[in-house]
């Protein structure tokens, strides 16, 4: 019975001990799950496995240093992927681009003004002369505000206006009077003010059109005097549009941005990688 025990704790304690890997098959293991993590798709995990041969197994050089090179094809991989995902939404933003710009004229920029800006159709100077309006400003870069445009017999000397229909309304901050945000002047009898809400100054304004594009809206000028008109279909849909486009013109710039960026890495990566295997093969 005694020999019986000892051979049973022998040959326990032999399966125990044939079990017990060296740190160079466990960092072997962490490595191999890694290249399957990759093959998946599953780069974090992937770069988790191979972070985890450098803290747990410091002294395994050639596992840390196949997790190297394979942490750059971990990245390099996950680079390209982010470069197609870039190039669908850009795809898909310049489709709805297109779309909406129909209803603009781009014109050219001059040496006051670097960037062309584009223009509601129906908001052009050759047919907005002579009436006051709320006009949408909108330029290449995506910088976008409102401006209320006010022609008369007499000045008004205002500098805000309020936008309103059936109880509910939005007013823009003031704009004092300095000759270029707040100008005013005359010409063959009409006077003109302009007053532009840049940064902020519409004070939820636009966000007020273009949730209420279907609903008559009023329109107050104030200043010393007033100033009452209903607001043109087309001149909401300009400011709502005018905004949207905005939005895909700087989107569009950001994108732009990622993708020469993700470029970059890439080409960075591969130079790597094709100086690892150039040592490997020495």
């Amino acid at each position: 019975m005694r020999n019986f025990i000892s051979i049973l704790l022998s040959l326990t304690l032999f399966i125990s001990c044939g079990e017990k890997k060296t740190p160079k098959q466990l960092a072997g293991e962490h490595l191999s799950k890694a290249q399957h993590l990759l093959q998946e798709e599953n780069f974090t995990d992937a770069k988790l496995q191979i972070d985890s041969i450098k803290a747990l197994y410091p002294n395994q050089k050639e596992a840390i240093n196949k997790g190297i090179v394979l942490l750059n094809t971990v990245e390099l991989e996950e680079q390209r992927k982010s470069l197609l995902y870039l190039d669908s939404v850009m795809n898909a933003r310049s489709e709805q681009f297109e779309s909406l710009k129909k209803q603009f004229v781009l014109t050219e920029g001059s040496m006051a003004r670097n960037s062309g800006r584009y223009v509601h159709k129906r908001q052009q100077v050759k047919n907005s002369y002579h009436r006051s309006f709320i006009k949408a400003y909108l330029d290449e870069a995506g910088t976008f505000y409102i401006t209320s445009k006010y022609a008369g017999n007499a000045y008004l000397f205002h500098n805000s206006i309020k936008v309103y229909n059936e109880g509910l309304f939005a007013e823009t901050n003031v704009v004092p009077e300095d000759g270029v945000e707040n100008r005013r002047y005359e010409d063959g009898g009409m006077k003109w003010e302009t007053v532009n809400y840049r940064n902020g100054a519409d004070n939820g304004v636009v966000s007020f059109i273009i949730n209420n594009v279907d609903k008559p809206l009023k329109v107050q000028f104030k200043g010393k005097k007033y100033h009452y008109i209903v607001m043109e279909k087309f001149d909401k849909e300009a400011v709502r549009d005018a905004y949207l486009l905005s939005q895909l013109l700087l989107e569009n710039n950001r994108l732009k941005t990622d993708v020469a960026n993700t470029h970059k890495r890439i080409e960075e990566l591969e130079r790597e990688m094709a100086q690892i295997n150039e040592l490997q093969n020495q």
